[in-house]
């Protein structure tokens, strides 16, 4: 039985605004539909605070917040927040080039070239197996930054996730055709999750209410249509 709050509450969470079309200023990216839906199962209101995802990381290390989202259950974090059991949305992360300067790779020790340059985004939450690949690192703020940079030249190739590089190939007006990924070869799967900070004395309840909340949307197809239209939106918008 799902545990549902007696009284209708409302709790303040933390998401990046620069991470579309998960998380955004605007506080209407994939993730915010989803975690409102969520709580709204179990009665419960959100309102959401839209940040720098490093500051965010801060908030919650520094026990000044009670949880934030978009996070990363890395191998090295996973025992630093206490984390949803479902989560958000699951991405993949590609590595991305352009066809025309294709990467000469056909098995991941491949990347392990320091004249490869690859782009990634300063302060993301990367796990330790891509981490330790030895190309060259070229870090930016944004992943717009690194599509603009790929689409450029100025880089070999993007660590990015499919649905951020197709919500930014529509922003640039980039061809369909310019830009390939590495299908097999170094892919990673990345479950987004909410991450609650430890310390802080609802963290426990909050995490609680929202696994109930999600189970509650899974089941009754909520969810699926929260995403079903998402992947319309952002199939239609790529082209």
């Amino acid at each position: 039985m799902f545990s549902v709050m007696a009284t209708a509450q409302t709790i303040e969470l933390y998401g990046e605004d620069n991470y579309p079309p998960f998380s955004n200023k605007q506080k209407n990216g994939l993730s915010h539909q989803v975690i409102q839906a969520a709580y709204n199962a179990v009665g419960i209101d959100v309102d959401f605070i839209a940040m720098p995802f490093a500051r965010i990381v801060k908030m919650l290390d520094n026990n000044k917040a009670l949880g934030g989202f978009n996070v990363i259950k890395t191998s090295q974090d996973k025992n630093k927040y206490l984390f949803s059991k479902f989560p958000i949305y699951t991405v993949k992360t590609y590595f991305y080039y352009l066809k025309s300067k294709p990467l000469q790779v056909s098995k991941l020790s491949d990347l392990n070239d320091p004249s490869l340059i690859v782009g990634e985004v300063r302060g993301f939450m990367y796990e330790k197996e891509y981490l330790d690949l030895t190309f060259s690192r070229y870090q930016v703020g944004t992943e717009e930054q690194l599509v603009a940079l790929l689409t450029l030249g100025r880089i070999d190739a993007a660590y990015i996730t499919r649905e951020v590089e197709l919500y930014y190939r529509r922003k640039l007006n980039i061809d369909d055709d310019k830009i390939d990924f590495l299908p097999d070869i170094g892919v990673y799967q990345v479950p987004l999750h909410l991450a609650f900070n430890k310390k802080h004395p609802d963290a426990q309840q909050n995490a609680q209410a929202f696994n109930d909340g999600m189970a509650i949307i899974k089941s009754n197809g909520v969810y699926s249509e929260i995403i079903k239209v998402f992947n319309r939106e952002l199939s239609q918008k790529s082209h």
